[in-house]
């Protein structure tokens, strides 16, 4: 497993980072794009990814710039992380007033999660109390299944805030991927300080790794 992040700056930019450092679309890929841009600019980017390596599971949020500089200045960062031997599957559904966050919970749940599922990551928009209902769903029915991952951020000047996932952009709902292998082992550690977004990392001969996640964290 390995994790490798860089800034968005345009398609030949980003497509020459993919190359040079070998990541490869019938991998197991999870892409994380952190984002303080406008929906047309990240659209583009989720198509490039979606185009580069089809078989990845792509999540995202709009974050709060000031916690990331890089981001602040350049907009959107992207993480890439390739697993050897877990597996990723991610969703997205869109709120409906006609659904409780409850039935959100279960149907995410039902869609990814697996007996051999160790965590799963999700981001939602500032909806908090359909977010909570969406995690006390999943922590009754999987309580041994980490949760981890934040709220979007409304940015810009007409506080416009989305969420990324495989289908492309929603202004409201729940993106979330499983990371599921028998020789994965999660668990929870908080930090207090914050570090650039998509810190590299990789994992130890004993099969445990740690890394810290920047923004968005800390669900509800």
């Amino acid at each position: 497993m390995k994790t490798v992040s860089t800034i968005y700056h345009n398609r030949k930019q980003l497509e020459s980072f993919i190359e040079s450092k070998k990541i490869q679309s019938d991998k197991n890929v999870l892409i994380q794009i952190y984002t303080a841009e406008g929906k047309v600019r990240v659209s583009r980017l989720w198509e490039l990814l979606s185009q580069s390596l089809p078989e990845a599971a792509i999540i995202g949020a709009t974050v709060d710039a000031t916690y990331c500089s890089a981001i602040k200045t350049s907009g959107t960062a992207v993480s890439f992380t390739v697993f050897d031997k877990v597996q990723v599957k991610s969703i997205g559904v869109s709120f409906k007033e006609s659904v409780s966050g409850y039935e959100y919970g279960v149907e995410i749940g039902a869609q990814i999660i697996k007996p051999d599922t160790k965590a799963v990551i999700l981001f939602g928009s500032s909806h908090t109390l359909t977010n909570r209902a969406v995690l006390k769903a999943l922590e009754e029915r999987f309580p041994h299944t980490v949760m981890a991952g934040g709220n979007a951020v409304p940015v810009g000047e007409k506080n416009v805030e989305f969420l990324v996932t495989n289908d492309g952009l929603i202004d409201s709902g729940v993106t979330a991927v499983s990371l599921s292998g028998d020789e994965l082992i999660a668990s929870v550690h908080a930090y207090s300080e914050w570090n650039t977004v998509g810190r590299s990392f990789t994992d130890f001969p004993n099969g445990k790794a740690h890394a810290g996640h920047s923004p968005p964290l800390g669900m509800g």
